[in-house]
């Protein structure tokens, strides 16, 4: 069932292609041809074994959003059923076992809310150009004997063998499960479904997707086509993004240790805005056209003012201010500023209505809410050493003593080693704590 919609632009793969998103693809001509000729259904796989979606999800999802706002439909599917089998892509040891019941639920929600804020085109009167699956829908009604009828007939071993993902792990110590090496075959049927069910057409995923990715076109072909004869044109394509890292060759994602989540709970939004503006020079340039649908030439011409006086670092604070109203909306861009004004540039507390502040400081990891008997009673590194936020009462006495601990910008009335006085507390509710040049905390009275 193909969408009747018109185009609205084109070009697409020429744009995708500029901005950074393409790594490989299949047939690329042949594709061009499909994508500008009659609007698409396009299938984007999403991992729902992370707690939370994080900047490896997003960047997939806003290639994605190109596609709808050419006037294409995206399906995002949940991996509730290959989840819990596990893809041997990228990796050199087998997944440990997970319980995604919850997880996929929580990932199925936080994809459909980010889709339906970002994917509307209110000129064209459209609405929503997605449609979000959960894998598990359909897999949970299929036997093993109709999987080996239709999947495990048309798929031939050895070529399943020489995917790079299945040899690296058979040269390993640790081998390859038979459930992980049948991943492909899963994610393979997965495209054919939406082939058959949905008119879907082309799946796009990250580098390592490739192979899965191929086996799914193969598949397609084999039971569209059983006799094999000879076609001008595909029945569907492949398109991969490349593997999302830093300048310094750090994967982002959650199993690299260093996620960037979605959700403010999980990463503040204090945090995630500074994340990106503190991206180097060369991260700023690369990420721009990929976590933003700025224009591309105006993201040239952002690049090309930064250079000219690159120590103003307008580049980050522009990339930042867009992937934060993205993500947070357009509220948290004042709130991360406001932010940032009283953390790092030492902007006087004085300069913002009470009433204003509380959410700002709040949009900080480092905030934490004291009574007020112990906050104005206990001696101030005690505090700190109890919350964590000091590893000790004699790492506070040693910065104390060379004055690097300050208050709402002084250094404590009666020394840090007393209580806060009321007279410190900005209107006898914040105190903010700065710990050195780049630690800093926020307490606020409760109560």
């Amino acid at each position: 069932m193909r969408p009747t919609r018109r185009l609205f632009s084109s070009g697409l793969l020429s744009n995708l292609q500029r901005r950074g998103f393409i790594h490989s693809v299949t047939k690329h001509e042949q594709l061009h041809r499909h994508l500008e000729s009659a609007p698409r259904t396009i299938y984007l796989g999403i991992d729902p074994t992370a707690t939370d979606l994080h900047l490896g999800h997003l960047f997939p999802i806003i290639c994605a959003n190109h596609f709808i706002h050419a006037g294409h439909r995206v399906l995002p599917i949940i991996g509730g059923a290959t989840g819990n089998v596990g893809d041997p892509s990228g990796r050199t040891t087998a997944r440990e076992p997970n319980a995604l019941s919850q997880t996929d639920q929580n990932c199925y929600h936080n994809v459909r809310r980010y889709f339906q804020r970002h994917s509307r085109q209110p000129e064209s009167g459209l609405g929503l150009d997605f449609k979000l699956f959960n894998n598990l829908t359909w897999w949970s009604q299929m036997s093993l004997l109709e999987f080996l009828r239709i999947v495990g007939a048309n798929s031939k071993v050895n070529v399943m063998l020489t995917r790079d993902s299945v040899r690296s792990r058979l040269e390993s110590q640790t081998g390859l499960p038979f459930s992980e090496f049948t991943y492909q075959l899963l994610q393979a049927y997965d495209f054919y479904h939406l082939y058959s069910t949905e008119g879907c057409t082309l799946q796009i995923g990250g580098a390592d997707q490739w192979g899965n990715i191929t086996e799914g076109l193969s598949l397609i072909s084999r039971l569209e086509n059983p006799d094999g004869e000879e076609k001008t044109e595909s029945y569907a394509y492949g398109l991969t993004t490349p593997l999302l890292t830093t300048s310094s060759g750090q994967k982002l994602g959650k199993s690299a240790g260093n996620a960037i989540w979605l959700n403010k709970d999980r990463t503040s939004i204090l945090d995630f805005y500074q994340y990106f503006l503190r991206l180097s020079d060369e991260d700023a340039k690369r990420y721009l056209p990929l976590f933003t649908v700025i224009p591309h030439d105006e993201c040239d011409a952002l690049i090309a003012k930064h250079e000219e006086n690159a120590s103003l670092r307008e580049l980050q604070q522009s990339l930042a201010r867009h992937v934060t109203s993205m993500v947070h909306g357009d509220s948290a861009v004042g709130i991360a500023e406001a932010a940032t004004d009283i953390f790092y540039k030492n902007v006087p507390l004085s300069q913002f209505p009470l009433d204003e502040l509380i959410p700002v400081l709040d949009a900080s990891s480092h905030t934490l809410r004291i009574p007020s008997k112990d906050l104005f009673e206990t001696p101030l590194i005690k505090l700190l050493a109890y919350h964590g936020i000091l590893s000790s009462i004699s790492v506070g006495r040693q910065l104390m003593k060379t004055g690097a601990i300050r208050v709402n910008g002084k250094q404590p009335m009666n020394g840090a080693l007393a209580p806060l006085t009321q007279e410190e507390v900005y209107g006898g509710k914040v105190a903010v704590v700065k710990l050195g040049a780049a630690k800093h905390c926020t307490l606020l009275v409760d109560g």
